[in-house]
């Protein structure tokens, strides 16, 4: 039988008084004392008492403050009752633990918004059931759409980041917020930042990276979505120079909190401008969608959002020392070449395919599993010790052809996904069409490190790998070229 919680709550406090009452102790003797001080009053001569000053009797010797006896304490008594105190008390803790979720279910709208915001997972699961049940007043949801909108807005991650998130994308589906509330919402979805490589020669591209996290719900229905649409780039250098590299768009559906991710435009710019100190200022127009992937063309945003980064470059000399700085270090060959893995190799010469070859390569991690085939389960790839920048080649009998570049910087773990198109007049093909399996060669390559922002330093050398098999498509496949 399980007894009711008032059961242990009357035992607590029958604990608590025993405990008082054995500390206190009991009087023994006849001997009196004062009552404000205990002090032992036998033979006392004056009304008052000596050590604190009380009156004690009056004028005609009657006792007024006075009790008989002194305090007598049983450690076996306080011990008893400091145990039973721990064991009913752990029990009604127990007990109480158990009625939080339907305490929450009956707390206070403005509590339970404080809680979550503190990050009380009951709470923040009380509300989220409220906001889908519809169950909020528009003031309640009003206010705790504040509360989420704050901690989208904030740099740092909240504990309940995702779970906050998720509500406000109730909310946003039901129509709960404001427009002033839907317009933060959107453009707190995506958090950009802008990187440049800070330093480049006269008659050099500038690479420039737009790196973005998302922080959108999850819970979105089916039919409802949440579109960013990246579009009408525009950088310039200085006051007169003006780059339009970037004029199409680029979509990205919002799900989740994600990390990182990168946008290249505006991608690398031709500056041709004299040495100097410089400011690169780049303007992007964002535009958002709800529900639906909205043609950024033709159809009204929800919201146009435009944002402008700033980051200065210094222009050297066209004939200065490059600033990319290359590590002829032989002695790494093998251990870099360990770091990397050829996943998987195609070529699609047909007509109707756009004729290309791509090729998946993996540095310092593992590959991901391609659409149809078997997982696979190797023993994690070590990142390499040095950035690498390559430029890939494919040998196939007579021929060379270069097929991309693949690259890692500062021991990151990454898979870099490289395809080129065939010129279909190009001798290539034959000896291609006729190849079961092919060489691959990593050439490292400053031009290759110089398209990314922040590469300033790469391990100078080649890495080849034979007899890697190629799956050409419509050929019929054989045994002997599965991918590895």
């Amino acid at each position: 039988m399980v007894l009711p919680i008032a059961f242990w709550l009357a035992l607590f406090v029958i604990a608590i008084v025993a405990l008082c009452r054995a500390i206190r102790g009991h009087r023994i003797g006849d001997e009196p004392h004062c009552r404000a001080c205990e002090y032992n009053l036998t033979g006392l001569q004056s009304t008052e008492c000596p050590e604190c000053g009380a009156t004690v009797y009056d004028d005609a010797g009657n006792p007024i403050a006075i009790v008989t006896g002194s305090h007598n304490r049983s450690s076996i008594r306080i011990s008893l009752g400091v145990l039973a105190l721990l064991v009913v008390g752990a029990i009604l803790l127990v007990n109480v633990g158990q009625l939080i979720p339907s305490w929450m279910r009956v707390a206070p709208a403005f509590l339970v918004t404080s809680l979550a915001e503190d990050g009380k997972q009951s709470a923040m699961d009380e509300l989220l059931r409220r906001g889908n049940a519809g169950t909020l007043s528009t003031a309640q949801a009003s206010d705790a759409i504040e509360v989420g909108l704050q901690i989208q807005a904030a740099p740092q991650s909240h504990p309940l980041l995702a779970e906050w998130m998720d509500f406000l994308g109730s909310m946003l589906v039901a129509k709960k917020m404001t427009p002033a509330q839907e317009s933060k919402f959107l453009t707190n979805t995506v958090s950009s930042s802008m990187a440049i490589r800070p330093v480049i020669r006269s008659g050099e591209k500038l690479p420039v990276e737009i790196k973005h996290n998302e922080r959108g719900p999850s819970n979105l229905p089916a039919a409802f979505d949440l579109w960013a649409y990246w579009i009408d780039a525009d950088a310039r250098i200085g006051d007169t120079t003006t780059h339009k590299p970037y004029e199409s768009s680029s979509g990205s559906s919002i799900s989740g909190v994600m990390g990182g991710g990168t946008i290249t435009i505006p991608g690398a710019i031709p500056v041709e401008l004299p040495p100097g100190e410089y400011e690169l200022v780049c303007t992007i127009n964002r535009r958002m969608y709800v529900s639906g992937q909205a043609s950024p063309s033709s159809d009204p945003a929800d919201l146009d959002i435009v944002e402008e980064f700033r980051a200065p470059v210094t222009i050297l000399a066209a004939d200065a020392p490059d600033p990319i700085t290359s590590l002829p270090e032989p002695e790494l060959t093998q251990t870099i070449r360990g770091c990397i893995e050829i996943d998987s190799l195609k070529a699609f010469p047909g007509r109707n395919w756009g004729k290309y070859i791509e090729a998946v390569i993996c540095i310092g991690s593992h590959c991901p599993n391609q659409p149809g085939s078997p997982p696979r389960h190797l023993p994690m790839i070590q990142p390499p010790p040095r950035n690498l920048a390559f430029r890939a080649i494919l040998k196939a009998g007579r021929f060379e052809q270069e097929i991309g570049s693949a690259t890692c910087f500062g021991n990151q773990r990454m898979s870099t996904h490289t395809n080129l198109p065939i010129d279909e007049d190009n001798e290539f093909i034959d000896d291609l069409l006729n190849a079961e399996t092919v060489t691959i060669i990593l050439r490292s390559d400053k031009e290759v490190a110089r398209r990314k922002v922040d590469m300033d330093e790469i391990w100078e050398g080649e890495i080849q790998f034979d007899d890697v098999p190629i799956t050409i498509v419509g050929r019929p496949a054989t045994p002997s070229s599965s991918n590895q």
